[in-house]
């Protein structure tokens, strides 16, 4: 189960960073360079919004932090994996609900189990992540 989290996260860490130059990318093309402001392609979607971004932290690390107490105790509780954990599910479900938001409004909202499901994972691994 620690390995099947680790792989998963590794594998989250690069599609954030695939999410990151998508954002570069997007701001650039609508941010003011030195010729002065460029117009924003008014039909674009964006990368990621950051409400669903705390969003799908906040149920990530509170996934983690209860399944952790009650798996393994106090003790076993570290807040900066929670962060950095909840930092990088939120951002990789953020930006999986706005390509999702096209298709379906159910399939969006259902996309909210993930940092769950993934907050679970990381609390009954526990320690040593």
């Amino acid at each position: 189960m620690e390995m099947f989290f680790k792989v998963s996260f590794v594998i989250a860490t690069v599609l954030d960073l695939a999410v990151l130059t998508a954002l570069l990318r997007q701001g650039l093309r609508s941010g003011s360079g030195r010729g002065g402001p460029r117009e924003a392609d008014p039909d674009a979607r964006p990368v990621l919004g950051k409400d669903e971004a705390l969003s799908a932290a906040g149920f990530f690390a509170a996934a983690m932090v209860f399944t952790t107490l009650a798996a393994h105790g106090w003790d076993a509780l570290d807040s900066s994996d929670t962060v950095l954990f909840a930092a990088v599910f939120g951002i990789l479900t953020a930006a999986l609900l706005e390509q999702l938001r096209s298709r379906s409004a159910r399939l969006a909202l259902a996309a909210y189990a993930l940092p769950l499901a993934y907050g679970v994972l990381a609390g009954l691994a526990g320690p040593g992540l």
